[in-house]
């Protein structure tokens, strides 16, 4: 099939993607477990809700608990955003230091 020039890169990927997703075989609920990250997180607009995506998601599908760090760019510092237990967390929460 042919695409617009502006189209190509991307319908490149997604064949590239669809036969990547024939390749992994995912059991049912693994895929039901992708299905329902990507859904939510199209469906909520903002970082602290897809921040609640990811912890969420695991925490409803497997039963395990988890928590989101992210790296402060400024200070280079990791910081809880979220997790199972608490949610969003008010604070930046210092966990380590990047810098050297």
């Amino acid at each position: 099939m042919t695409h617009c020039s502006d189209l190509q890169k991307i319908c490149q990927r997604i064949r590239e993607k669809s036969k990547n997703y024939d390749q992994y075989n995912f059991s049912s609920e693994f895929n039901d477990f992708l299905k329902a990250f990507f859904d939510l997180a199209q469906e909520y607009d903002s970082l602290d809700d897809f921040y609640r995506i990811c912890v969420a998601v695991p925490l409803e599908m497997t039963g395990l608990d988890s928590a989101l760090y992210l790296l402060d760019e400024e200070t280079k510092e990791l910081y809880l955003a979220c997790d199972s237990i608490q949610g969003i967390c008010p604070k930046k929460k210092r966990l380590l230091s990047m810098s050297p």
